[in-house]
């Protein structure tokens, strides 16, 4: 999983006021997100498919005793025809309840519940990669709005999914610059 790997560097400096010294500055590096953090961003489609994939299972399940893994073109027409609304249906199943068990499972595993002035990672949509700052947080929707200039605020394009996003830091390691002096 990618983490932030602090950078040193010392600087020695002549000083006036204290016979010289070195100064170390701490860097960070920005978190790189885990593939797993790419592959929850899209759980509703996962969500979906695995509707489909079920109520397709589930109809020839039922229909295996008559026949349907067979070559008779008739009877295969008739499976076509029954899959088109039985794969509809398991889509809808799939995105209204499978999304509702996996969905809260994604977010935390994101980082949710985020809060105002965190910096976020887009994992989804035209946006994908960029560093933000959430502005508002809609705790009841699961969604977050974000930095990201003031025409996406006004088009209400700034509005993100919980899933969609991850912290771009981890909280243990801060990401800042020190300026701590080295006596020498």
């Amino acid at each position: 999983m990618g983490g932030q790997q602090p950078l040193s560097l010392s600087i020695s400096t002549p000083s006036l006021s204290n016979g010289g010294g070195a100064t170390t500055l701490t860097f960070c590096e920005k978190m790189k997100p885990a593939l797993h953090n790419y592959l929850l961003a899209h759980t509703a489609t996962f969500s979906a498919a695995i509707g489909v994939l079920a109520a397709l299972g589930l109809l020839f399940f039922t229909l295996h005793d008559e026949g349907a893994l067979t070559t008779r073109w008739p009877m295969i027409g008739w499976i076509i025809l029954a899959a088109i609304p039985i794969g509809a249906i398991g889509y809808i199943v799939g995105v209204v309840f499978i999304w509702m068990m996996l969905g809260g499972i994604a977010a935390r595993i994101q980082g949710w519940p985020f809060k105002k002035e965190e910096e976020v990672v887009i994992l989804a949509g035209k946006n994908k990669g960029t560093v933000a700052r959430i502005y508002e947080v809609w705790e009841c929707r699961g969604q977050v709005r974000l930095e990201l200039g003031e025409d996406a605020r006004k088009a209400v394009t700034d509005v993100y999914c919980a899933v969609a996003v991850t912290r771009s830091k981890t909280q243990n390691q801060p990401c800042v610059a020190t300026g701590d002096r080295a006596r020498g």
